[in-house]
This record gives structure tokens, sequence and C-alpha cells, in this order.
């Protein structure tokens, strides 16, 4: 008991100590009052003294002054300073001559002119009193000379000291007796019965609010802390019966907690199967977009090989017939040499139109094989960058051939860098894609697909601009999110351009950026490492 009443506040010093702070400021006014009040009364004393000493010295000087006494001017002098407040005096003659001058005179020096009636001037050092003499004879006042009387101001501070000590001392001692009253009393009547309470409070167990009480001496109080230990009583009853209520629904709510935490249990080994399923979906769609702009570009291709493949067809058909024509003749010796020159000529003909037809068709399938193998393959390898997109979009002109959409590919010079052929070429196929169907309405509009390469310190920079559609600030922030197109239900996955960005960052450790306004274009700037020069 006695540690808990040691750790409770002390409330009695700290009401004290307040009480003790507010009476200082009082007494301490009083005190400065009281100086102050004391200092205006030393100030009027000093002019009645002062007052008094001329009226009574002044008559007596004035003769001594006439006279030409000069003994009796420095006696009177030595008398105007018997008296407390006047510190210094200057007696000078009718010429302004100094005759006496007697203590601190250096304040009565500056005086160069003195009024003829009673003048008192502060200066830094105190007042200054300073009067001119004049002597009756024949009937006529005559100038003989003037006084100057300086009174320090030290003279009543000196005298206010012992006052201002014995004032300070009498209310320190008035300040302590109070406030040592006060504890007492605060002590007996409010901090005691508040510490007991306090102890009591610190020491209530959960499972004896029931059973805890107070003193009755506390409860029977006939004054606020009274109420207050009686409250606090109603409280605790109050508390006791909380306590078991809250008992009761701690026990159903820790029934329902297991229940709940077992289905969550179900409902989470659900979530973990359903988010694995999404995961396989969203690989399984990220494939398909590839192998569909991979389909896409078969479907071209096979397309764009039929023409120098029929063409080559009918060339070598014509120079069969011709073949035929001319052995005929031959074996019936009806050959002749025109006709021999011309089969020669067809011959020739023929076999420049099947040869080229050919080449263009190998070339063709050549461009194919080697976009098809790398949007396959995910292996490393050196290639000339600038040729190898040309070759990528080469094989990319059968689709364009049938929209009003012109492709410009421009490059400073080639280099050989050592990245992913794949990824480069599923970059160009997607972007190109996506200018045909977004911002040229799938080929139907007229347009220009501009691509550039250059190659920035240890950056190869890759532009993809279009002159097409363009589209808005809050379509362009969401051009990179997977599963997020403006042709839902037209043909659009929202894959495409997620692709594209995940090949760059992820793949070729690079960067893009989109730019555009609604109505003036598109561009893709994309930036990757130089990874290695050949």
């Amino acid at each position: 008991m006695t540690q808990g009443i040691q750790k409770t506040p002390n409330l009695a010093r700290k009401l004290v100590v307040r009480f003790l702070g507010y009476m200082s400021l009082a007494f301490i006014l009083a005190w400065a009052v009281q100086l102050f009040l004391s200092y205006r009364q030393a100030v009027v004393d000093r002019e009645i003294n002062i007052n008094y000493t001329i009226d009574n010295l002044s008559p007596v000087l004035k003769t001594s002054l006439w006279n030409y006494e000069t003994e009796d001017v420095q006696t009177l002098s030595q008398a105007f300073l018997r008296n407390q407040y006047i510190t210094a005096v200057t007696i000078r003659d009718d010429k302004n001559d100094i005759i006496s001058e007697i203590g601190t005179i250096e304040p009565l020096r500056s005086f160069q002119k003195v009024e003829r009636n009673l003048t008192v001037k502060a200066v830094k050092e105190g007042v200054v009193y300073s009067y001119e003499l004049w002597y009756e004879a024949a009937q006529e006042d005559k100038h003989i000379g003037a006084v100057l009387l300086g009174s320090d101001h030290k003279v009543i501070i000196d005298q206010l000291k012992p006052l201002a000590l014995f004032s300070a001392l009498f209310h320190i001692a008035l300040l302590v007796t109070c406030a040592s009253l006060f504890y007492f009393i605060q002590k007996w009547v409010v901090s005691q019965p508040v510490r007991e309470l306090t102890y009591a409070i610190k020491n209530i167990k959960a499972s004896q609010l029931e059973t805890q009480e107070f003193h009755d001496r506390l409860l029977h109080r006939d004054d606020e802390l009274g109420e207050l230990f009686r409250s606090f009583e109603t409280m605790q009853i109050n508390l006791a019966e909380r306590d078991r209520q809250l008992l009761d629904y701690q026990k159903t709510l820790e029934r329902r907690v297991e229940e709940r935490t077992n289905a969550l249990k179900d409902t989470n080994k659900n979530l973990e199967e359903s988010v694995h399923q999404l995961k396989l979906a969203q690989k399984e769609l990220v494939e398909s977009e590839k192998l569909a702009s991979l389909g896409s570009l078969v479907t071209g291709v096979a397309h764009e090989v039929n023409t120098p493949l029929g063409v080559s067809i009918t060339a070598i058909t014509h120079l069969n017939a011709e073949i035929e024509k001319v052995d005929d003749d031959l074996a019936s010796g009806a050959l002749k040499k025109s006709s021999l020159d011309a089969f020669m000529a067809e011959a020739k003909e023929s076999s420049k139109i099947l040869l080229d037809n050919l080449m263009r068709a190998a070339q063709l399938v050549k461009s194919f094989k080697q976009v098809a193998v790398d949007q396959s393959s995910e292996d490393i390898r050196k290639i000339s960058l600038a040729s190898y997109l040309e070759e990528v979009l080469r094989s990319l002109q059968p689709k364009l051939k049938k929209t009003r959409v012109e492709l410009d590919y421009e490059y400073e010079q080639d280099f050989v860098i050592e990245t992913y052929p794949g990824a480069l070429a599923q970059i160009a196929t997607n972007l190109v894609m996506n200018a045909l169907m977004h911002a040229f309405n799938d080929g139907d509009t007229a347009g220009l697909i501009h691509i550039e390469v250059n190659h920035v310190g240890n950056v190869i920079q890759i532009l993809f601009q279009d002159d097409g559609a363009g589209m808005t600030e809050e379509t362009r922030h969401k051009v990179f999110d997977p599963f997020f197109t403006t042709r839902r239900g037209d043909g659009g996955s929202g894959l495409g351009l997620n692709i594209v960005y995940n090949l760059v960052v992820k793949k070729l450790g690079g960067k893009i950026e989109c730019h555009s306004e609604l109505g003036k274009g598109t561009s893709f700037v994309i930036e990757i490492p130089y990874m290695e020069k050949a």
C-alpha cells in the first residue's frame, strides 16, 4: 500500500506550486507598486526639501555676492551641500565666472544660460536646479550672479534600498506562510482522500470488481469528493456487470471466429486455385496473341507467294508447250532457223520470268522463315539490327498491301548487336498491327507509319510513329495495361501493347514511352541498351 501511495501523483504539491506561482506574481506586483509609490514620494520630498534650502540660503548668498565676500560664498556652498539631496553646487558672478564649485559639477558646467526664475531640468545623472541672483539696490534690481544645484538619482535610490529589502523580505515571509498554510489545509481536505481513491483504483482487479469496497468515511463525505467516491462505486458495480457480459460475448466471439476461420481457409484455398487458373489462362492468352500475329503473317505471306508461283507455273507451261512444238518440227524435219530463233528468244524470256518470280518467292519464304523462327524462339544471337527490322517489315508487306497505309523505314547506319531477335520481331509486328487496327481503322483510313532507328551513345532508340486517330490522355495512361482495349468485342484483345511493354522492359531491359494526342497521331519511343558491338 505504501508503494502505491508513493507512486500516486502528489496533488497537494502541484496545487501549492500553482498557488505559490500566483501569489508570487501578486506579491511581486505589490512590491513593485510600493517601490514606485515610494520613489514618487521621495521625488516630491526632494523638491520640497531643496526649495526650502533655496528659500533659506538665497537671501544670505545675495548679500555675500553683493559685498564681494568670497569666503562667505564658499561657506554658503558648503551649507547647500548639507542638504542630503544636493550633491553639487556651482555659484557664478554677474560675468558668469565661477566663484565656487563643490561636488559632482560636470553636469552643471554644461549650463551656459541660466533663467531668472528657478528652473528644474533632468539630466542623465539626476536633476539640476538653476536660477539667477538679483539684488535690490537703490530701488533697482541688479544681476549679481547665478546658482546651479545638482541632485543625483543615487541619493534617492540609496534611500529606497533599505525599504525595498525590508518589503521583499516581508512579502517572501508572507508568501511562505500562506503557501504552507494552504498546503496543509489542501492536503488534509483534498489530497489525502484523492490518494486513497487513486490507490484503490490502481489495485482493482477484474476478479474483485464485485467485492472491492471503499471506506465508509470516504463514501459518507458530504462534499464533491464524497460524490466522486459514490459515483466510482456505482461505476464499479456497472463494470462488474459489463465484465460478466463481456465474458459471455467473448466465448460467443471465439466460437464465431473459429467458424469464420475454417470458412476463410476454404475460401482462401479456392482463391489460390482460381489465381493459378487465371495465371494459366493469361499465359495461354499471351501465347495465343503471339500465334495470332504469326498466323496473320502466314496468311499474308501465303497469299503473296501465290502470285510469283502462279506466274512461274504459267511461264513453265508456256515454255513446255514451245519445247514440244520445236521437238515435233525437229522430228518431222520441218524445223526452220527462224522458228528456232523465235523459240530461243521465247525460252530466254520465259526463263527470265521464271527466275525472277522464283527468286521473289524464295526471298519471301526466307524472310518469313527467319521471322517465324525468331518469334517462336527465345534464343539470343547477333543480328544486323536495321537489316533485320527491314526483313520483319518486308514480311508485313502482304498485310499492308490490302490497306491504304504506307510504311516508311529510315536508319542512318546498320550495326550489329547481340539481342533477342524474336522479341524485336514481336515488338515491330504488334506495333504495326496495333496502328493498322486503332490508328487507321483496320487500314480503311489512309496514313503513314514511320519507323526510325538511331544509335545514341550506349542506347538504341527505335521510333514507331503514325499520323492516325491518336488517343485521349486517359487512354494513353492505360495503353500498356493488360486486357485494356478500345475495341472490345471488335477484334481487340488488350494484350498487344502489354506484350510489347513486357518484351521491352523485362526481356530487353529497356523502356518504352507513349506520346499521343487525339486527332494528331501516336508515337512510341523505345530505348534498349546496346548489349554488344560486333
